[in-house]
């Protein structure tokens, strides 16, 4: 018997069905003996009760049920008149502060849950950075991939422009390694992949991420992957001058991001590579808060003296996304198959798990995602600042300017000299 929410699978529910006590795994199947005919149960999950009525019919292999979750709109009048129009029926704020507002809501049209990201226009900056926010959206709505939030709408509303996409019902990979402390290699390396191979279509569009870190991979309960947050979401061209600032997360910065060089697809290698060992590790290369200016002068560390079980592949490919230079860097589909070939060595999870891993719990086609992230602070904060300098004592600008403000539970610092 499989059991769905509102059209997804519902992981880790209790079912009582006259006198049988089962429960759900990731992809929402328990072993329940159905008998021919009309019954009723009960399902239990996240504090929430439910009865159900399920008939089972001769030569009828598999039992489906169906919950709908009981959605109560928001009525609070600021949320409302943020909305961009009443297509989008908000339920819950996953994130308010400076930048603007993320809203949890159902689209009326096409009865699916999204997110709906509403920026203050002082945010984004004045009229020409308006417009560019919204020609690199409709950019990235471009790029379909099953490994990245898609983009379903974008536009002005009130002189704000709003960005909806699709969500996400997990943790992010910051907060798994948190809870786990670490991956095991294959499941890094299963997450590593479908990362790599988001990051490769965006790269064929022309475009570069530039803030990938683990707290903007989020993954689902059948161990899919999802690369998020696309607001430094740049074209190459935009990116081929030295800059007197630069935004980034600096303990994933490339050595070329953190010196205000030219960037392309390679600096995205970099912050693949320094995700990685996190993952693997439990921490990023350069974890104290001379990390730009370690990404630039020091050696990257070995992965398998941090994480002595690593593979020396794992090892090895990690390494050589570290590299200095960027020419020295592999591409990233070299990185996409040499992940999926280490994450083949992966063994069959049990239900429950949200280790990453290919192809989800039950293989087959990838799906996009459509339930709602739940919000995890990310400690690793997206910053801008004056680009690191190669010098001895360097270290991060003091000065605030702009102050703190939260969006979906990441906090954005605004730093300069």
């Amino acid at each position: 018997m499989q059991v769905r929410l509102d059209g997804r699978p519902l992981a880790g529910c209790s079912l009582r069905l006259e006198g049988v006590v089962a429960r759900t795994g990731a992809d929402g199947w328990a072993e329940v003996p159905v008998a021919e005919g009309r019954h009723t149960g009960r399902a239990e999950w996240a504090g929430r009760s439910m009865a159900f009525e399920v008939v089972r019919a001769a030569g009828l292999g598999e039992v489906h049920v169906d919950l709908r979750g009981e959605e109560v709109p928001l009525d609070d009048p600021s949320v409302l008149a943020a909305m961009p129009s009443e297509r989008y029926v908000p339920l819950s704020v996953l994130g308010k502060g400076g930048a603007g507002l993320v809203v949890r809501c159902r689209d009326a049209t096409l009865d699916r849950v999204v997110a709906v990201k509403v920026l203050h226009r002082e945010a984004v900056g004045g009229s020409d950075a308006v417009e560019d926010f919204l020609a690199e959206a409709r950019a990235l709505a471009r790029v379909d991939h099953p490994h990245l939030l898609r983009v379903h709408d974008v536009g002005l509303h009130d002189d704000q422009p709003y960005l909806v996409t699709s969500l996400v019902d997990g943790p992010d990979l910051a907060a798994l390694v948190a809870s786990e402390r670490a991956l095991p290699a294959w499941s890094a390396a299963a997450a590593g992949s479908q990362l790599a191979a988001a990051l490769e279509a965006i790269h064929r569009a022309g475009l570069v991420h530039q803030d990938v870190k683990p707290a903007n991979g989020l993954v689902d309960a059948s161990g899919r992957v999802y690369l998020a947050d696309f607001g430094l979401v740049r074209p190459l061209a935009e990116l081929a001058e030295r800059r007197e600032i630069v935004h980034g997360t600096p303990h994933y910065m490339s050595p070329e991001h953190a010196m205000g060089r030219p960037l392309g697809p390679a600096a995205d290698v970099y912050s693949l590579g320094a995700t990685l060992f996190h993952l693997v590790s439990g921490a990023p290369p350069f974890p104290g808060p001379d990390a730009l200016e370690a990404h630039v002068m020091r050696p990257a560390p070995s992965l398998s003296t941090r994480a002595r079980t690593t593979p020396p592949a794992m090892a090895d490919l990690v390494a050589r996304m570290l590299a200095k230079e960027a020419a020295d860097r592999p591409t990233m589909t070299e990185v996409k198959e040499a992940l999926e070939s280490l994450a083949a060595a992966g063994p069959a999870l049990g239900a429950g798990s949200f280790l990453p891993r290919l192809h989800g719990a039950s293989g087959g086609a990838e799906t996009a995602p459509t339930l709602a992230r739940r919000p995890v602070p990310d400690p690793d904060a997206t910053v801008a600042m004056a680009p690191a300098k190669p010098r001895r004592g360097w270290a991060l600008p003091a000065g605030v300017a702009g102050g703190v403000l939260l969006l979906a539970g990441v906090a954005t610092v605004l730093v300069q000299d």
